[in-house]
């Protein structure tokens, strides 16, 4: 059942306060992973996860690895059960925390590259000048035609699933283009609650900063299936994966074309990595008949091992009560 086992990360809105909290305290890899985020960092992000204060978590470059670091403790978790990816791709964020999964970064290089992505996409765009929509419930070809239509920058930053597209642009020209969007026939359009316009062209300085930094991590090939965000499809060599992933920031997400690739190749059982459930939602949306697992929790971890064949799983850590 294990052998073509899927992995998806999570991206930024994930984040709560809590997050992690039962795996640091049940298991000593997940206590590594913190202790060493916080050693990397200089500061206490174990702390920021587990207590908040929420509106601190909520800063992109403290969110960003906030969920990094929860997510890669998650993994590690599931990885002690001797449950192995054949396939792992994540969702903006999520896309460095599936590198790590796949052996191409070193945590350390990842939680502090994912510091500085949400530095640099802080103050990429002046703060409440940008802002983000999602559009559920039209066509995605239409949702382009409209996006072309409104003065300003407004653009696609994320293909979901054939039933939501997130739009991103300038405040003016998301407010203009939700309207319009209402009026081409979208069930829903829902202002998000972000702090710029991610995946835009309004992120190409951030993305030209980050290239700079990205310069002397060393990348390595990945040791299982890996999806980019930019091309929805696999990739397997290390430069065109750094490459990508500093267009990733300003490029849209191609989620949907990843998942109808994973289901469409049979990968099965997939297991959402970390908090939030909208990576599950949207592989029902590819195939209803899909259930994927979350593992974010104690309880969620049982319900992934009781749910996969017996002797595919192993226990290399006992659970520390």
């Amino acid at each position: 059942m294990c052998e073509k086992l899927a992995f998806l990360f999570p991206g930024q809105g994930s984040q709560e306060v809590g997050m992690g909290k039962e795996f640091y305290n049940h298991f000593s890899r997940a206590r590594e992973i913190y202790d060493e985020a916080n050693e990397t960092l200089g500061f206490d992000l174990k702390e920021l996860c587990f207590s908040g204060p929420e509106e601190d978590l909520q800063k992109t470059y403290n969110a960003q690895p906030a969920i990094l670091t929860t997510s890669v403790a998650a993994f590690e978790v599931i990885r002690s059960f001797f449950l192995k990816p054949r396939v792992v791709a994540g969702h903006s964020l999520g896309e460095i925390s599936s590198l790590v999964a796949a052996g191409v970064l070193e945590f350390a290089d990842a939680v502090q590259l994912v510091r500085k992505r949400g530095e640099l996409m802080e103050k990429a765009f002046p703060s409440g000048k940008g802002g983000m929509a999602a559009v559920i419930g039209l066509d995605p070809g239409k949702i382009e035609e409209v996006c072309e239509q409104v003065d300003g920058v407004l653009q696609v930053a994320n293909y979901n699933s054939p039933a939501q597209v997130v739009v991103s642009g300038e405040k003016n020209a998301v407010k203009k283009g939700m309207r319009l969007l209402k009026e081409a026939g979208a069930q829903k359009v829902i202002p998000l609650r972000v702090s710029g316009p991610f995946h835009s062209e309004l992120m190409e300085k951030a993305g030209e900063e980050f290239a700079g930094y990205l310069k002397d991590v060393e990348f390595s090939e990945p040791c299982c299936a890996f999806y980019s965000n930019v091309t929805g499809e696999r990739v397997s060599d290390p430069q065109e994966i750094k490459d990508l992933l500093i267009r990733q920031i300003s490029a849209p997400v191609c989620w949907s074309k990843t998942m109808q690739d994973i289901v469409e190749n049979d990968f099965d059982p997939i297991i959402v990595i970390g908090e939030g459930k909208a990576l599950s939602s949207f592989v029902r949306a590819i195939d209803r008949k899909k259930r994927p697992y979350q593992c974010s929790d104690l309880n969620s971890l049982y319900k992934v091992l009781g749910g996969l064949d017996a002797d595919q799983v192993g226990y290399k850590e006992k659970i520390l009560i």
